[in-house]
């Protein structure tokens, strides 16, 4: 069996779409031996027992500090980093996520170099090929068009390269990157059966998940969404789920205007968000900036249309009406009079449940893991220029 080791870049208990996809990709390599290397960080979602447990057999999980850096975050020049970098000779393929660019990636680059070991770079951040720093202050200014020149030398060493939208490709290839590109987007982690797919016909509820992040996920823009709707419609239920960032205290203001009309249930464990995606009747995406859209993907898995921007990822997921609506970036208004519509359609009870399950195989034929395997294997272990 081959021996694979998967670095997340960022504690893999914060379980953001990044993690849990390097989760989801270790269990399915099923043929090799598996090891999840994650850093140490604080305020994380999940405990390390249940990250375990999520784990099979194959796969097992270490952890290494780092040191805290008031600008790159973290340094993960630590023994417990060094000797992780030492046991990639033990192992015949290294994926490494993009987080923290390229602080971790260069040392596991070159060590892969020096051992002679296959090298994947997965992006998943939707930051990665941004063009000025996030959150702009006076050091990230200075710092920016330094990182900025080096990402591109790094990024011209990388000999395999994997990402999950169509965007991102096009940016590598207008940066005349020379090597392997694999465009392998997210796959579909549970596949629902079309004919487990039913409508709640008692209410109209729009479903969010994800952090709460303003600048990221759109919570300013939420907000805004939420005010418009519910002053033409006092009927739509709004369920947020998620937790942390400096979205928090928006959703609590929203809660104090319509306790009747919003429901917040912070971070859930996978067999409630299920739950949630069955009961829910639309999902509702106002990302400013997404790498791909695990959530939109899982909604979608269960039938729910979406209403979302037109931007990086969730356009790569939306390719019919059926599916729902992309949204010019940023109009509020018709973002909110598109979930108005939703709502209309909803009563006609019969024809919506019909299109959540168009939307259910769509999702299956396209995002299925049985569907997207050839690629992943080819990426993983051995394969040629996508």
């Amino acid at each position: 069996m081959r021996n694979i080791a998967i670095f997340t870049g960022v504690d893999i208990r914060t379980f953001g779409g990044g993690e849990r996809y390097a989760i989801e990709l270790a269990n399915r390599l099923k043929d090799s031996n598996v090891t999840i290397f994650s850093n140490i960080e604080k305020n994380n979602r999940v405990t390390t027992e249940e990250i375990e447990k999520m784990l099979h057999n194959n796969v097992k999980l270490k952890f290494y500090n780092t040191i805290k850096l008031p600008i790159l975050k973290i340094c993960p020049l630590t023994y417990s980093f060094l000797k992780s970098i030492l046991d990639i000779k033990n192992f015949d393929v290294v994926y490494n996520m993009d987080q923290y660019f390229p602080i971790t990636n260069i040392n596991v680059l070159f060590a892969c170099r020096l051992f002679n070991k296959r090298y994947v770079l997965g992006i998943h951040n939707p930051d990665f090929f941004a063009d000025k720093p996030n959150n702009p202050s006076l050091a990230k200014n200075i710092v920016f068009p330094i990182y900025n020149f080096f990402r591109r030398i790094i990024v011209s060493m990388i000999p395999n390269i994997h990402v999950i939208n169509k965007d991102d490709k096009l940016t590598l290839l207008n940066w005349r990157y020379k090597h392997n590109i694999f465009y392998v987007p997210h796959f579909s982690y549970n596949e629902i059966k079309e004919e487990h797919i039913k409508n709640n016909n008692k209410k109209f509820i729009a479903l969010f998940v994800g952090r709460l992040y303003v600048r990221h996920k759109g919570l300013d823009l939420l907000a805004k969404i939420i005010d418009y709707v519910l002053t033409r419609n006092n009927k739509i239920i709004f369920h947020v789920i998620g937790s942390g960032e400096d979205g928090e205290s928006l959703i609590k203001n929203l809660l104090t205007k319509y306790p009747k009309n919003i429901v917040w249930q912070g971070f859930i464990q996978d067999n409630e968000l299920t739950k949630a995606y069955s009961e829910s009747s639309i999902f509702v995406m106002p990302s400013r900036v997404e790498s791909f859209g695990l959530s939109l993907l899982e909604a979608q898995s269960n039938g729910l249309p979406v209403v979302a921007f037109d931007i990086k990822g969730p356009k790569d997921i939306i390719n019919t009406s059926i599916q729902g609506t992309l949204i010019q970036p940023f109009d509020v208004t018709k973002f909110s009079e598109a979930i108005l519509t939703n709502y209309k359609l909803w009563k006609e009870n019969s024809k919506y449940l019909k299109i959540k399950r168009r939307i259910t195989k769509i999702i299956k034929d396209k995002f299925g893991y049985s569907v997207l395997e050839d690629k992943i294997t080819k990426m993983i272990y051995a394969g040629k220029n996508e």
